[in-house]
């Protein structure tokens, strides 16, 4: 489990990259100073934004450009794999894994190096959804582990979850040359496996992870930023569309939205899980 100190530290170090939050003279040793010591007089929020509360009310989350839609209809169910055994999808993801493994329909199984087929458990509740996997994730077989990576890890975690309790996926599972966009047919390829990871997960709630993972998963060809801040949906589950963190690197300016998104996914998570409130100061004490 996170301990009180690393929670700390991953939440107090993504609101100050995403422009949330001002701590003097940021860097390791005093996040780790704030950690053990509790001192408080040296953090303070920016002007004109928000600082995550410390009392455990639920969290909304709006935009200054944008009202968020009423949010969809939630389906407890909304697959027809809800009512599997966690050993049942755990066995039914490894097969489509070693699917993945084997599958040759498009030109990218001549040039990859390892398949990346999903990490995390078959119980996860939350699904993060992106676009390919790059030259790190072409090495390793995991998904999300570059400087991207990262930094989701930070979002997941700032929110009060490991990475190890959400599940994170792409819509394909092979690395594209030089890490250009998959083609249609490649997309189309690799659907099915996509479309069985999900059902067999059947999580809650699914983040698209940028434009072509929002596009693919929800059907709308709009752009990012219309999307985002609202509710979508894939086969009953709701979805959530936000910025896909390579982007966030190289346009900084953007975390602070990134940030509204991970607050409106953590209420939509308390709304559907009261007894297993996420709350981003309290994860460590549960």
């Amino acid at each position: 489990m996170t301990t009180p100190r690393r929670a700390l530290l991953a939440h107090i170090e993504f609101l100050h990259e995403s422009g949330n939050l001002y701590v003097e003279g940021l860097g390791e040793p005093e996040l780790e100073a704030i950690a053990t010591s509790g001192a408080s007089n040296r953090i303070s929020s920016r002007p004109d934004r928000r600082a995550t509360p410390k009392t455990k009310t639920p969290r909304t989350a709006t935009t200054k450009a944008e009202t968020p839609e009423p949010a969809a209809p939630i389906s407890k169910a909304p697959m027809p794999a809800v009512n599997l055994t966690f050993d049942e999808r755990a066995e039914r993801l490894a097969k489509a894994a070693r699917a993945v493994d084997e599958c040759t329909k498009c030109e990218l199984c001549k040039t990859r190096n390892k398949t990346v087929f999903g990490d995390g458990g078959a119980g996860a509740r939350l699904c993060f959804v992106g676009e390919a996997p790059g030259a790190e994730e072409d090495r390793t077989g995991v998904p999300f582990v570059g400087r991207g990576g990262q930094l989701l890890t930070k979002m997941i975690e700032a929110i009060g979850f490991e990475r190890a309790e959400v599940y994170i996926c792409n819509t394909i599972k092979c690395r594209p040359p030089q890490n250009r966009d998959p083609t249609p047919s490649e997309k189309e390829a690799c659907r099915p496996y996509l479309e069985e990871q999900l059902r067999t997960l059947g999580a809650q709630i699914i983040v698209a992870v940028g434009a072509h993972a929002a596009g693919y998963l929800t059907g709308v060809q709009s752009s990012l930023g219309a999307m985002r801040g609202k509710w979508h949906e894939f086969e009953g589950i709701p979805v959530m569309v936000t910025y896909h963190p390579a982007f966030l690197l190289r346009s900084p300016g953007f975390k602070g939205k990134a940030w509204e998104d991970m607050q409106m996914l953590a209420a939509r998570y308390n709304e559907l899980n009261p007894t297993d409130r996420r709350e981003i100061w309290h994860k460590a004490s549960k």
